[in-house]
């Protein structure tokens, strides 16, 4: 299983895309991401507070989305990542 950093998203309200300018595979899609976490091919991550926040799936009447694990803050995590 290889470890993602995250520095970047398409957010338009939800998760689109995740990336990581210059690395393989930098742009993800959210349905390719949410495949990679649900199968344990990959995990997702986004530097919060020199801590690791988890991207992790959750779903609601709507379907699957991506959202970070509880790191300690009630900040968004995504909202300061620059755009894929």
């Amino acid at each position: 299983m290889e470890e993602r950093r995250v520095s970047g998203s398409d957010n338009e309200g939800d998760i689109r895309t995740l990336c990581n300018g210059g690395e393989f595979c930098s742009s993800r899609q959210k349905n390719d991401a949410i495949s990679d976490i649900d199968l344990n091919l990959h995990t997702y991550y986004l530097p919060a507070d020199n801590k690791k926040a988890y991207v992790i799936v959750k779903s609601d009447t709507t379907g699957k989305y991506l959202t970070t694990s509880e790191d300690g803050t009630t900040a968004n995590n995504f909202v300061n990542l620059s755009d894929c």
